[in-house]
């Protein structure tokens, strides 16, 4: 897919899903199948640190970097076949389909 796009490593896209989209940059790295895109899971936090809180007036520690990188609940996870929003599901194990969302990527001009 990657390659077939046209897209190069450090490229900006869009990345996008059934239930979501995030803008991004390319790692291409080897080991990685062609066809398959991979993202790590724990990154791009909307909290614990990431932006600015305050506690009795007073700013608390903050760090941006850690909202850096992709978030991956925000390609989102809902199933589309389902008659009601509801998380989509791996019907084996019972878990989120974090590892088979299906997505199409879009090079950023």
């Amino acid at each position: 897919m990657v390659k077939n796009g046209g897209i190069k490593h450090g490229d900006k896209v869009r990345i996008v899903t059934p239930g979501g989209e995030v803008e991004a940059e390319i790692s291409l790295l080897e080991g990685v199948m062609p066809g398959v895109l991979a993202i790590e899971h724990g990154y791009g936090h909307k909290e614990l640190g990431s932006r600015q809180h305050y506690l009795d007036g007073q700013p608390l520690a903050m760090d941006k970097a850690i909202g850096s990188g992709i978030n991956l609940n925000d390609l989102g996870f809902a199933d589309p076949t389902r008659e009601i929003t509801n998380t989509w599901l791996d019907w084996v194990s019972g878990a989120s389909v974090r590892q088979g969302l299906p997505a199409k990527i879009e090079r950023i001009a």
